[in-house]
């Protein structure tokens, strides 16, 4: 017997020029601010006419990750992508980005073409995520400006002695975090795979909630929130990279508040009175791995 086929066409018009929504999807840096299951996307190889990338996506409370060969054709308005290696009940999936100028506004048409094994509502499943994606893509881009205002970042850096591998290990690990961490009352993970987590922190007075963790290449972890914030709150993401020297490694830990510029708004905060408030919050959001790991070196 032969396994169904599908296949979907989606449209939305984005009022943002072509150019700036073609770069929203095209590079792997924007995917996880456009859409909040989105963990992380990194270029894995290829340049900006054709690349490899991977994706991890937190579906739930789990994560997933799989990898996509993209061609890419900025003039053309063009984005044509296919998985490598789907896992079932997918069996195969293509499809392409088609971008046009309409005016100042971008129309967006997305296409899908799957094969799957049949044993559950495929087509239905498929149907909600890409609508979320296509709103999360018209909101970010309509109101880009905002929203990266909205964004306030906050970066810290430590150099400890001994290899990465030792470094990473300890950011990698949960087990050791609420001993060496301040503020994390604990943490445990609910998921572990090759190359990506689920880490449930309860951090300050904060109840519990779930932080999904991928590590993408050697020497780099990034993470994502979106459970557990306050209402203001879009997410927040991070990311940790370790360089080694010859005499220890450099840590530089980036940790990114995603405010919601429209509960910014309607709460009446400026710019400064955002940060005041997330600056409060400090001990219920920030997991500050970099003081515990120097810690754990120093007692090491």
């Amino acid at each position: 017997m032969e396994n169904p086929t599908g296949s979907a066409r989606h449209q939305i018009t984005v009022e943002a020029p072509r150019d700036v929504v073609y770069d929203l999807l095209a590079e792997p840096a924007h995917t996880a601010r456009l859409s909040p299951t989105v963990v992380h996307v990194e270029r894995l190889d290829g340049d900006d006419r054709g690349d490899v990338i991977g994706r991890w996506v937190a579906d739930e409370a789990k994560m997933r990750t799989w990898q996509v060969t993209r061609e890419l054709d900025r003039a053309g308005g063009r984005i044509t992508f296919a998985h490598q290696d789907p896992r079932p009940p997918l069996m195969a999936m293509r499809g392409e980005w088609t971008l046009t100028e309409d005016g100042g506004a971008t129309a967006v048409e997305l296409r899908h073409d799957w094969t799957h094994t049949g044993d559950q509502d495929f087509g239905s499943t498929m149907d909600t995520g890409i609508v979320r994606q296509l709103a999360g893509l018209k909101r970010f881009a309509e109101n880009r400006t905002r929203i990266a205002a909205a964004e306030l970042t906050d970066e810290s850096t430590v150099f400890v002695p001994g290899k990465v591998t030792e470094a990473a290990d300890f950011c990698w690990g949960p087990a050791l975090w609420s001993l060496c961490v301040e503020n994390c009352r604990s943490a445990v993970r609910r998921q572990r795979e090759t190359g990506y987590q689920v880490v449930e922190l309860a951090l300050g007075e904060a109840a519990p909630a779930p932080r999904f963790y991928a590590m993408p290449a050697p020497g780099k972890i990034v993470w994502k929130q979106t459970e557990g914030l306050p209402g203001w709150y879009r997410w927040l993401r991070g990311q940790i990279t370790f360089t080694q020297h010859d005499d220890g490694v450099e840590v530089v830990a980036r940790d990114v508040h995603s405010l919601d510029p429209d509960a910014l708004t309607t709460l009446g905060w400026n710019a400064a009175e955002a940060r005041d408030r997330v600056d409060r919050l400090r001990s219920d959001v920030t997991l500050d791995l970099l003081t515990g790991l120097a810690g754990f070196a120093e007692d090491d």
